[in-house]
């Protein structure tokens, strides 16, 4: 419902490619987020819109480069997800897939916030009130380490998994009146994703990392290093992708 409601807004603004701030002029695009948001209604045809998703990527790869649409990889997991309502083979992996492709785009976009501080600071700038009188260079850091924390647990299921997509569903909500009709529709989908680890708890993907029957210390252990290495990792692909397009 999440998804097809947020295809029809996106259809009803405008010729954009997956979100409102990449914009196209090819009218066929239009086409494609009907279609799919159509689809979407019947069980047997969420194949297609999965196909019009990854479709709409690809296209949009080729138009703004692969290091823009990094931050959009969560629209590769709903397609795996809608496919995965249609394909009984795709059905155990889907909520798993989707899951670590929401939380690859928030920790990627979490990173850039590290990294490119003043691309942040043009936003805070315009609504300043949202820092809570909070130093905006220290807000920025701040932001970029609890978004980039909150998005690893939900990746690894770490402590309390609905409660930090909560968290995360909260922050985003929050966000809405502030930041206006395009913000609203561009969070919709990850509103929408939110709320499956929200009522259903875990995966195959949070369950993955977990060593049971190891003892709190050792899984600990193994959680400060993953996240760790996942920091680092992170900002090596990020300045790697950016140096390589």
């Amino acid at each position: 419902l999440g998804t097809g409601a947020f295809l029809l807004c996106l259809w009803a603004i405008g010729l954009n490619i997956l979100t409102p701030e990449l914009h196209t002029r090819m009218t066929w695009v239009f086409d494609v987020q009907f279609i799919s948001a159509f689809c979407i209604a019947w069980r047997r045809t969420c194949v297609i819109s999965a196909l019009g998703f990854c479709v709409l990527y690809v296209y949009g790869v080729s138009q703004y480069g692969l290091f823009h649409m990094l931050d959009y990889v969560y629209f590769i997991g709903i397609a795996v997800f809608l496919a995965g309502i249609s394909l009984p083979r795709l059905a155990r992996i889907r909520v798993a897939v989707m899951t670590g492709c929401l939380a690859f785009s928030i920790m990627w976009t979490a990173i850039e916030k590290l990294v490119y501080p003043h691309w942040t600071q043009e936003v805070l700038s315009m609504h300043s009130r949202i820092t809570m009188g909070i130093n905006p260079e220290t807000f920025i850091v701040l932001a970029g380490f609890v978004e980039f924390t909150l998005a690893f647990y939900l990746a690894t299921g770490r402590g309390m998994l609905r409660m930090e997509a909560l968290v995360l569903l909260t922050v985003f909500i929050i966000a809405m009146p502030t930041f206006g009709r395009q913000d609203v529709i561009g969070h919709l989908p990850l509103i929408a994703m939110l709320i499956v680890p929200l009522m259903g708890g875990d995966s195959a993907l949070q369950r993955f990392w977990r060593l049971p029957g190891r003892g709190v210390l050792l899984n600990a252990s193994v959680a400060c290093l993953l996240y760790a290495i996942a920091l680092s990792l992170f900002f090596q692909a990020y300045y790697g992708v950016q140096w390589l397009e």
